[in-house]
């Protein structure tokens, strides 16, 4: 059952990533018009990307791996008991802490690993000089310049 987990979150993160793949190319197939070109000052090809939630996707797939860690720490901790009558209450006890820490670990890594997948376009850095001023004087000239970058 926990390699059947592990299996299908794996192929749900590989679905994200193709998914997201086709989607971009799909968008760089597409025609553009003439003012969407204009204001685009790079090129389909050439624009680049961030992952601007790449901070909380990682530390939310590795806090969620120690929950799925838990899951199996209480399940083994939990078949101990199983077999004593006495201990049937801990059993019960084990076993709720185990689906608990398995669900809260396994919603973390697929939080995790959407967070990981969102891509936001950046926009391209350049330098524009919006000030240039020379003032002569008597021993020489002064200079000035303001950019924006």
């Amino acid at each position: 059952m926990k390699k059947l987990f592990v299996i299908l979150v794996l192929i749900f993160s590989v679905s994200l990533l193709f998914a997201e793949n086709e989607a971009t190319s799909s968008r760089n197939n597409n025609s553009v018009s003439p003012e969407q070109e204009k204001s685009s000052s790079l090129p389909n090809d050439q624009q680049t990307y961030s992952r601007p939630y790449l901070g909380w996707g990682i530390p939310a797939i590795i806090i969620g791996s120690m929950g799925i860690a838990g899951m199996i720490a209480f399940s083994t901790a939990a078949a101990s008991c199983y077999d004593d009558f006495d201990h049937m209450g801990e059993w019960v006890e084990l076993s709720y802490a185990a689906a608990f820490s398995g669900l809260l670990g396994a919603g973390l890594i697929v939080s995790g690993a959407i967070f990981t997948t969102i891509k936001k376009p950046q926009k391209p850095k350049s330098v524009s000089v919006n000030n240039l001023s020379v003032s002569p004087t008597k021993n020489g000239v002064y200079a000035s310049a303001g950019f924006n970058f």
